[in-house]
């Protein structure tokens, strides 16, 4: 069985993303000065250059590691947003929605109707995202600027704005595709293990390696595939040395004792006619 070299692959995704951008061998062949035929025999036969690849990668907008990682195992650094540019995210959801619009290469056009925003409010929050260094404006199109996967900062504005109603968003979507059978395919899956720490050392690198390797694949797809062709996907892991049954029945313990607490004060607080309103819920509670 043949085994595609690491030159095949680079090759492949070069053609794949002259395709997917709308080019054709004759604009590749005049940005490395050569005919078309010699761009065809570069791009099926002949070792590519450096040189030659440097070029092309800026014809095409991309970097030369960005078309490595296509054939090497290698782990994603994510990026870091300034606090100013994760304030703005945090403060501004339509803002957010854009900016992962960017992520997916959607077109101007696409996310107007995407978001049923105008013409004039769409270009009015790129050209904010483009003074906050988010993406950058061409004449009929946008892209990002901050290349992908990013990573929030610890406690910061997004972490703070978004993080818990994010947790709680894919937990209630994933169960209830699991028992949609309308819905694409999905996985919720409450699990307990009894583990030794050996073990539960090496599900959590397992688990992390994962993760890192589908990260990695999101990013060639993401290079290689147009827009409609990638299909969004959202999960979570939480692996952690407690048990779920004590930590239960701690948070009721606390519910039940703030509902009491609650009582108690509708209970002890003076009533002096003026709020019938009060007393008719007070003696509801009551009964």
């Amino acid at each position: 069985m043949h085994r595609s070299t690491d030159g095949e692959r680079i090759r492949y995704a070069i053609k794949t993303l002259i395709k997917n951008k709308g080019f054709q061998y004759k604009d590749a062949a005049a940005v490395l000065n050569v005919s078309v035929p010699t761009v065809k025999r570069i791009l099926n036969s002949d070792e590519i250059s450096l040189d030659r690849l440097i070029r092309v990668c800026q014809w095409l907008d991309v970097s030369v590691f960005e078309l490595m990682e296509m054939s090497q195992e290698t782990k994603l650094q994510p990026n870091s947003f300034s606090l100013e540019q994760e304030c703005f995210l945090a403060n501004n959801l339509l803002g957010l929605q854009i900016f992962r619009a960017c992520i997916m290469r959607l077109s101007i056009l696409d996310m107007r109707q995407r978001y049923q925003i105008s013409e004039l409010e769409l270009y009015k929050l790129l050209r904010e995202m483009e003074d906050l260094g988010l993406v950058v404006l061409t004449k009929d199109n946008v892209r990002l600027k901050i290349k992908w996967p990013f990573a929030w900062r610890p406690g910061g504005p997004m972490d703070k704005t978004y993080k818990q109603e994010i947790i709680n968003s894919i937990a209630r979507k994933a169960h209830e595709q699991t028992i949609d059978t309308s819905s694409p395919p999905a996985m919720a899956r409450p699990f307990e293990l009894l583990l030794s720490s050996e073990h539960r050392s090496s599900f959590l690198a397992d688990t992390t390696k994962l993760y890192e390797e589908y990260q990695r694949l999101s990013k060639m797809d993401m290079l290689l595939l147009k827009p409609d062709e990638l299909e969004e996907t959202a999960g979570l892991f939480a692996i952690g040395r407690f048990c779920v049954w004590d930590e239960m029945a701690r948070e009721r313990l606390r519910q039940r004792g703030a509902k009491q607490g609650d009582l108690d004060r509708q209970v002890a607080s003076p009533n002096d006619g003026s709020h019938p309103e009060r007393s008719g819920a007070v003696a509801s509670d009551l009964t």
